[in-house]
């Protein structure tokens, strides 16, 4: 939309796509040069993503491109996050998770726009593979400081209860000011990254079996103070 004249612009991107299901979200990303990224259409599926051609196009597309090619085959909840640090735009990164409920990874990659690629951050907080059982994280929505940092907060779930209940225990918290590179708590211990439903910092501890809901959201307000 035009800001001068109100004058909008639409664009139809032809596609089979699955509109029937909530997890198959959109997510739409700016780079630091004005292109476009979109991942949309995933629910456990092989990535989806298209770069627009030219700054601001929304009628220039890629044909679908791997980002990485590396754990890209069974995505679901993309989310690009646009860290801005003292006003200037920092770099364009991709956080989805890999697997599935119950036994899946957070996995967060970073774009260069000076090559125009991207690279593998790998994974920053694991739930498959674990015992006793295996878990996977459900990340709400991160929450960006002014600074450059990264607030990701997150419940596990884990194995379902008897009477096919649903069990997500704990909120966790793990925060990055380095663009996702390290991680620490939020008094500044370093976490040895993927952290695991062992040895993730939990700053709110539910039980199993309270009915804790997946994914909702967070933020900071102007003091710093996450919510």
């Amino acid at each position: 939309r035009d800001l001068k004249t109100n004058q909008l612009q639409t664009h139809i991107l032809a596609g089979n796509y699955t509109l029937r299901d909530a997890h198959n979200v959109i997510s739409l990303g700016v780079d630091a040069d004005g292109y476009l990224h979109m991942v949309y259409d995933l629910h456990g599926q092989r990535l989806n993503y298209r770069r627009s051609l030219e700054p601001g196009a929304i009628d220039q597309w890629t044909d679908e491109i791997p980002m990485t090619g590396q754990r890209e085959s069974s995505l679901t909840y993309p989310q690009f996050l646009m860290p801005t640090r003292n006003g200037q735009p920092g770099p364009l990164l991709f956080l989805a998770r890999q697997g599935g409920s119950g036994n899946g990874d957070a996995e967060l990659k970073i774009y260069d726009t000076a090559t125009r690629t991207w690279s593998d951050i790998g994974t920053i907080a694991r739930g498959s593979g674990q015992n006793p059982w295996t878990s996977n994280p459900y990340w709400n929505h991160p929450a960006l400081g002014p600074d450059g940092s990264i607030h990701l907060t997150f419940t596990w779930r884990t194995h379902s209860l008897p009477g096919n209940r649903i069990n997500n225990i704990n909120i966790d918290h793990m925060v990055s000011d380095d663009f996702g590179h390290t991680w620490h708590t939020k008094v500044g211990h370093e976490l040895r990254i993927p952290v695991t439903q062992v040895n993730s910092e939990t700053i709110r501890a539910i039980s199993p079996g309270t009915n804790l809901i997946n994914q909702t959201s967070s933020a900071l307000d102007s003091q710093g103070r996450l919510h």
